[in-house]
């Protein structure tokens, strides 16, 4: 281990939360990859690894940069800013990781199978990652998964662990709740609210509709992980390991667990909550809207597309902006 630093750390990692081993991992996941949260120090740390010759080992991809890459000049990005935050995905590329820089990397072919153990950081996909796609991860530091890209293992701790996995409640839709839950916004108020029932505990969710596209799932989980702090769900009926609720408490289902309903009223009383948190102003004080932005987590296809179909005959005013953010591939889809 003296000899690869590296590993060195993810071992004295391991032994901090008694990891019996070392797994390898099959997909690495990114974050904190604009300059502005790394500042010079972060840029410097990288583009040492990469003088120095390090490379990845497994399937490596990074978050969103802290610019739009082709179109910065376009969105008043300074030149100084630019050039750094160029350099830093020029030490990533260099190291071997793919920059698509989008925090939605299931969509964009970091797509991990069932069982399979990953080291990921954006929280909302770690969350997507465990609950959608049964795979296993942590959400792990930025600094982390530099390391795991690296050495190809990650110490096997916290949400690799199937005790750490079980559901502690169960969340139950109403009728009615099911049947009319549609939009982005919906689903994104829906997620914090079931989150907000569960009490920042793994919950399984019954009643969904049978039908939710990857649009509907990311929105649902990006706005209740959040609100947890361990980065899964059980979605009764999507989730690959919990066919059946026994399944879902891992085979210690309580004879009588904690269920919580959620009703038409919750949902309703999210938007008023999330609302509040910064309350629009009254008629007699509106001010202008400067900016209306949608992809975060970046937008999927039905998104973007949606958005075109809201907009198609309109102009946006003038003075206003609307940007929509999503990954390379999508982008270039929806032109």
């Amino acid at each position: 281990a003296d000899e690869f630093p590296a590993m060195q750390i993810l071992a004295a990692l391991g032994a901090i939360y008694g990891a019996e081993c070392m797994l390898p991992v099959t997909s690495v996941q990114i974050a904190g990859v604009s300059y502005d949260n790394l500042g010079e120090a972060g840029l410097q740390f990288l583009s040492e690894m990469a003088d120095g010759g390090g490379k990845t080992r497994v399937l490596t991809t990074l978050n969103p940069a802290g610019m739009d890459i082709e179109n910065w000049r376009n969105l008043g990005i300074e030149a100084d800013f630019a050039e750094k935050q160029e350099r830093v995905l020029d030490a990533f590329s260099r190291m071997g990781v793919i920059t698509t820089c989008t925090c939605t990397p299931y969509l964009v072919g970091n797509l991990p199978g069932f069982g399979e153990h990953i080291a990921w950081s954006e929280s909302s996909a770690v969350c997507y990652a465990n609950s959608v796609l049964g795979a296993r991860t942590n959400r792990e530091s930025p600094v982390n998964t530099v390391y795991c890209a690296y050495t190809g293992c990650l110490p096997k701790y916290g949400s690799h662990l199937d005790e750490n996995r079980a559901a502690k409640c169960i969340v139950e839709l109403t009728d009615e709740v099911r049947d009319n839950i549609k939009g982005m916004a919906d689903w994104g108020a829906l997620g914090a609210a079931i989150a907000e029932k569960a009490g920042n505990r793994i919950m399984a969710v019954l009643n969904l509709p049978k039908k939710m596209g990857p649009g509907a799932t990311k929105n649902l989980i990006s706005c209740a992980s959040p609100g947890m702090n361990d980065p899964m769900l059980h979605l009764m009926g999507y989730t690959p390991e919990s066919p059946t609720l026994e399944a879902a408490f891992k085979g210690k289902m309580p004879r009588k667990p904690e269920r919580y309903k959620v009703k038409m009223d919750d949902v309703v009383e999210m938007y008023r909550h999330l609302n509040a948190i910064a309350p629009a102003p009254g008629p007699e004080k509106a001010k202008p809207v400067d900016i209306v932005f949608f992809g975060c987590p970046h937008a999927t296809w039905d998104e973007v597309r949606e958005v075109a179909r809201l907009v198609k005959g309109r102009k946006v005013k003038k003075g206003v902006h609307l940007w929509v953010q999503t990954d390379t591939p999508t982008y270039f889809m929806a032109q």
